[in-house]
Order: structure tokens, then sequence, then C-alpha cells
């Protein structure tokens, strides 16, 4: 009975600390992905009508 209880909670532990680890990895990969958005946006702003008209091209083209 009383390795079954250990054995509970090594694997408990084990579980939490797994998602955990996988909820940390998620956030930080969520917020690399919203500093790489902002800086594209941060980037394109100036050409962005000039990508706009070129999306367009394409557009009418296919």
């Amino acid at each position: 009975m009383n390795s079954l209880s250990l054995s509970l909670s090594l694997s408990l532990s084990l579980s939490l600390s797994l998602s955990l680890s996988l909820s940390l990895s998620l956030i930080s990969k969520h917020t690399l992905l919203l500093n790489l958005h902002e800086h594209k946006q941060a980037c394109s702003r100036r050409s962005f009508s000039h990508m706009a008209v070129e999306g367009n091209v394409v557009w009418s083209e296919t």
C-alpha cells in the first residue's frame, strides 16, 4: 500500500511538472510569435500599400 501511494504521488508530480513545462513552452512560443508578428508589422508598415497593390495584381492574374 505504501509503495502504491508513493508511485502514485511520483507519477502525479511527474505529470504535473510535464504539463507545467509544456504550458511554459507554449506560452514562450506564443510570445515569440507575437513579437515576430509585431516586428513584421513594423517592418512592412512602409511597404504595405505596395504589397496590397502587388496582391491585387496577383489576385487578378489568378
